[in-house]
């Protein structure tokens, strides 16, 4: 890392600590005491190889209500960190996002229209289109993460408590577990049941249905 960017995170976890009331404040959110705070963000040639902690900067950050110190860190990897509001949200919401989208993306397309009308992109002009579209990429970040959550949340109600066997199942990326939920004695035609892939975190689906 070069003298600037590493004087750029501390500066940007300098602005955190101020952020939640400064560093006697922010002692009591995280981890490091005042002192190790305070050389975590010095521009002191003695405090030139302190930095912040992870654990610090999520709970800083969490107070703050801000990623301030987590955006920067993704810039300077090329990345782009999209804040997702999906805590509250119901199933409603997803169609409202929906329609968010397409009024964010309608924005942005008349707003590259008018730009480029004269043949320029001023500064200007450019700063406008990244924060139109930053307003669409947050609305489709939201909508795939409340999806996810939602798909997650499914995934858990589709194992009965207490019941299946774990037996192999081939595909073809080799042996994958999977569960047999007992739905009842009879015979083939009589009996439901569900083929349950084991994933690797721990959470199933349904893969399949046969009677």
């Amino acid at each position: 890392m070069t003298p600037a960017r590493q004087r750029a995170l501390k500066e940007r976890f300098r602005d955190l600590v101020e952020t939640v009331g400064g560093v006697d404040a922010a002692a009591g959110f995280c981890r490091p005491g005042k002192t190790a705070l305070a050389q975590h963000y010095s521009l002191s040639p003695a405090d030139a190889d302190r930095f912040p902690p992870a654990d610090a900067v999520i709970a800083l950050e969490a107070v703050a209500g801000d990623a301030m110190v987590t955006r920067y860190m993704a810039a300077e990897a090329g990345a782009l960190l999209v804040p997702m509001m999906v805590d509250k949200m119901g199933a409603g919401d997803l169609l409202r996002l929906m329609a968010s989208k397409s009024r964010a993306s309608t924005d942005l397309t008349e707003h590259l229209l008018e730009a480029q009308a004269d043949g320029d992109f001023d500064p200007v002009e450019a700063r406008q289109a990244l924060e139109k579209m930053d307003d669409l990429l947050r609305v489709a970040a939201t909508m795939r993460a409340f999806s996810r959550s939602e798909r997650e949340r499914h995934n858990e109600q589709a194992v009965p408590s207490g019941q299946g066997a774990e037996r192999g199942c081939a595909s073809s990326g080799g042996v994958v577990p999977v569960a047999t939920a007992d739905f009842g004695a009879g015979s083939a035609s009589q009996c439901r049941r569900r083929l349950l892939e084991a994933r690797p975190d721990g959470q199933r689906r349904t893969i399949a249905r046969c009677r």
